[in-house]
């Protein structure tokens, strides 16, 4: 933003006379100062007030496509059964005290972290009966 402010000045200096004289008179005109300082004082404010808006604003479409998650779950649910959605947890979540003997929290394993590998299922395979 600061450079928006003096490239009005630039400009008359290159445009018009260019003596060192003219030049100091550009740089220490008040109009041109204010132009100059109200540009970058501009652009501090852009600067401190943008994070947080940009912030906000993502957070809102975090929050949104929670909501749409949370809507193709329950349809999913809803077309699967609750049976379904209960197995698929205790597969990503185990129990707690299940895991490798002797990790304490902590898997010793490295593959035995990996996430777990869920099979695919077709769109021809018909859901199971309610």
């Amino acid at each position: 933003m600061n450079f928006c402010g003096l490239l009005d000045v630039i400009w008359e200096l290159w445009a018009g006379p260019n003596t060192p004289g003219d030049a100091m008179d550009l740089l220490t005109g008040l109009f041109n100062l204010l132009m100059v300082f109200g540009a970058a004082g501009f652009g501090c404010l852009l600067y401190v007030s943008l994070p947080p808006v940009v912030g906000a604003v993502l957070q809102v479409l975090a929050e949104q496509r929670m909501i749409t998650c949370r809507e193709i779950q329950a349809d999913l649910i809803k077309e699967w059964g609750k049976d379904v959605a209960q197995s698929a947890l205790a597969i990503v979540v185990p129990a707690a005290g299940e895991g490798p003997e002797g990790a304490e929290g902590v898997d010793a394993d490295p593959a035995a972290a990996a996430p777990p590998q869920i099979e695919q299922i077709s769109a021809a395979t018909p859901p199971p009966a309610a």
